[in-house]
């Protein structure tokens, strides 16, 4: 949409998105202020209004939205954009849908009238709230999935040629905004005295609840310092020495964009590094890099650290020195600046942009009253109702490349205030409430783990495992990396907090103190195409990042059951206690790749003195489940001997026709038993009557060592279980 345009262009069937205040069954209401409002009750309860909107087409050619977009309909193009996107893909692959299968659909629209709700049922004062187009696909099996893709609207003035807003749209599309009790999104640039004034009240009010010791325990080896006419390079010793104050800094957690990009960022390297202790050259410093700079000004900021610059990019040394302290650096930071609202370093994250689509209104109640609403996507889920209506941020972490990158989970993780920069909002996040540009009161809404969210007495080593598992990995292995084998340098930080309490060892980001449990995480998510790709996988990977036994080595694992009935969740709750050890021992071999032991990694191994089972298997003895994942093998007598699931999209008959399982552990058939401890010591006795669980492995070619390939279980109740491995000799395995 052109900024001159008064309105979106949209086709015949879109003309159906003007709102008809009559027609939906309107009246007009006077407010405290004196101004009338809309509504369609007396109540004025949350109603949905049906659109008289129908499109059928096919996925992925999008024959009839890509029509209508052609000729011009700016509603149209956005959906198409919207059913095209990453997002969507993503979210299709999600529910095992192939994101380039083609499948038929249909569309269907809805308006949704006062749809926000805060947290504790508070209602805002607000009417028509969002735009739903939800997405019928047929599957084979005759099932219908929802997909609905959710629309913000909000209040968008007339723009003129200039790009500013004029006296008169401003004053008419008031009228419009009250009428409809619209969201009001401000464009343009979003540091305004008011935003600054009230990002200084709550960073004021976080740091009088913390109660901060005069001089941080901990101030970066380098800082830009900002208050002074020309930003520059500044020492740790030399900041100490000149200043008499607390020393505060802000930190910038950001992505640095593809390969390109990141090569042309303004950064300090061995032979620029001079040049940085003198000063920046403006010219040449990146758009990310000036807001940061004008950020920090804004918010009284000496001081801010920001990777590019306070870590010498060419130097490995300094790298794994400065990496070992990331997690202090963001922890004891005054404040961090999340850009959100940037997808690379040449991105700039203080001028916000209005929305793509402008949808027409004039009241028929109140023929004075005409304006429009903008519509922007906030989001896409496979529920009829989606998202928490209310919740911006939200949408601007869903939306956003910064939410998907890796080293980015830990800065978030560790800092303690925080500033969201969202392409809608900006929000404010401490551990105990979150703060959104415009609304009426903070939440306690925190869409993202923070280290100091663990409120559980003394942190407790149960609580604290599950966390990290359930929690950590489970997010922190769907982000990406530019180079994969930074994966474990970006989660040091957080490990090193974890490891004061857990203690034992850190393998290869599994924790020793509950080896029997976290080596059985699941790929069902994102497994293998096959089992010969897997097979490649393991024993030529392109770069080494972690051992074949840890969750570092495959992609958005999960430690959670789809079903825990049919597979045990080991880690469905931190109070289940009756799940034992099944091993006699174990010794490890890491091999770290620099002087980070929580860091990259040369080579890792697992040697592990414990019963294992060579089982025999044969197709026609292998059967699938009805409702669940994974295969199970049968007897003679059709029960269930064996369960398994693989890493790979295939079969357990694609091994071969044997398979060997190695048990970890052992629980009650029924999880829920678990709750209480055990009379019985934890010891190397194998019971007759319990749940036996443990690995799939498989021997590395041309070498005695094993490669983890999947899961087994064996179910008492089956008849089978922990009976399976009584009376069998011990044998050392190494797991690579």
């Amino acid at each position: 949409m052109s900024t001159t345009s008064r309105y979106s262009i949209l086709c015949d069937r879109c003309k159906a998105l003007e709102l008809d205040d009559v027609a939906i069954g309107g009246f007009a209401s006077t407010g405290e202020d004196g101004q009338e409002f809309l509504k369609l009750d007396e109540d004025d309860r949350w109603k949905d209004i049906d659109i008289d909107y129908y499109l059928q087409d096919i996925y992925p050619a999008l024959r009839n939205i890509r029509k209508s977009a052609s000729k011009g309909c700016e509603f149209c193009a956005l959906l198409r954009d919207s059913i095209l996107s990453p997002e969507f893909k993503e979210t299709l692959a999600a529910n095992d849908i192939a994101p380039s299968a083609p499948f038929s659909f249909e569309i269907k629209l809805n308006y949704r009238w006062k749809s926000d709700s805060l947290a504790d049922n508070y209602e805002r004062n607000r009417g028509l709230g969002s735009l739903e187009a939800t997405l019928f696909m047929k599957t084979e099996d005759g099932f219908d999935i929802l997909y609905t893709f959710k629309f913000a609207i909000e209040s968008t003035p007339l723009l003129g040629g200039d790009g500013r807003n004029s006296d008169s749209s401003l004053a008419t599309q008031r009228l419009c905004e009250k009428w409809l009790r619209l969201r009001v999104n401000k464009i343009g640039h979003i540091l305004t005295e008011e935003r600054v004034a009230w990002l200084k009240g709550e960073l004021d009010r976080f740091a009088e609840k913390q109660n901060p010791p005069q001089q941080p325990s901990f101030i970066p080896t380098r800082l830009i310092q900002v208050d002074c006419d020309v930003p520059r390079l500044v020492l740790k010793d030399d900041v100490l020495k000149s200043r008499t104050e607390p020393i505060r800094y802000a930190a910038l957690s950001y992505c640095w964009g593809n390969r390109e990009e990141a090569l042309s960022q303004y950064k300090t390297t061995k032979s620029t590094l001079k040049a940085r202790l003198s000063g920046f050259e403006a010219r040449k410093m990146s758009k990310i890099l000036c807001d940061a700079i004008y950020t920090a000004r804004a918010l009284s900021m000496s001081y801010i650290w920001v990777d590019a610059l306070c870590i010498i990019q060419d130097d490995i040394q300094d790298w794994e020195k400065e990496s070992i302290q990331m997690g202090r650096i963001y922890e004891n930071a005054h404040v961090t600046f999340f850009t959100l609202a940037s997808n690379s370093c040449t991105q700039g994250f203080l001028e916000r942009q209005p929305a793509l689509l402008r949808i027409p209104f004039r009241s028929k109640i109140n023929p004075q009253i005409e304006g429009a609403w903008g519509v922007r996507l906030q989001g896409i889920d496979s529920r009829l109702s989606v998202l928490n209506d209310d919740l911006y941020i939200n949408k601007d972490l869903a939306t956003s490349n910064w939410g998907k990158r890796g080293w980015t989970y830990q800065e978030q993780a560790l800092s303690k205030a925080c500033i969201w920069f969202g392409t809608s909002r900006i929000h404010f996040l401490c551990p105990e409430w979150s703060y959104t540009e415009g609304d009426a009161v903070r939440s306690r809404a925190l869409p993202h783990f923070q280290l100091d969210h663990l409120n559980v007495p003394d942190k407790h080593a149960d609580s604290l495992c599950w966390n990290w598992y359930a929690v950590v990995v489970e997010q922190f292995t769907e982000r990406l990396f530019t180079n994969w084998t930074d994966l474990f340098p970006a989660l040091s930080g957080l490990a090193q907090n974890f490891h004061k309490t857990l203690g034992g060892e850190y393998l290869a980001g599994i924790w020793s103190i509950d080896l029997h449990k976290s080596l059985w995480f699941s790929c069902v998510k994102h497994p293998t195409p096959s089992f010969s790709a897997l097979l490649e996988q393991l024993t030529h990977p392109e770069v080494y990042i972690a051992p074949t036994w840890s969750w570092a080595s495959r992609r958005g694992v999960t430690y959670h059951s789809r079903s825990p009935i049919y597979r045990p969740d080991l880690y469905m709750h931190y109070f289940y206690k009756n799940i034992r050890k099944a091993y006699h021992k174990y010794e490890s071999g890491m091999v770290t790749a620099g002087i980070d032991p929580y860091g990259r990694l040369k080579s890792g191994s697992l040697k592990i003195t414990g019963r294992t089972l060579d089982l025999q298997i044969s197709p026609e003895k292998v059967r699938k489940p009805e409702i669940d994942d994974g295969e199970f093998v049968v007897d003679s007598e059709d029960r269930a001997i064996v369960r398994f699931e693989c890493d790979w999209a295939g079969s357990i008959t694609d091994v071969g026709n044997h398979v060997v399982l190695l048990l970890l552990g052992h629980t009650t058939d029924d999880m829920l038993l678990s709750i209480t401890e055990a009379e019985e010591p934890d010891d190397d006795a194998i019971p007759k009557d319990r749940l036996a669980y443990g690995l799939l492995i498989y021997r590395a070619p041309e070498s005695e060592n094993f490669y983890r390939i999947g899961l087994f279980w064996s179910n008492f109740n089956d008849g089978y279980g922990t009976a399976l491995f009584r009376g069998r000799e011990e044998r050392e395995i190494v797991l690579i």
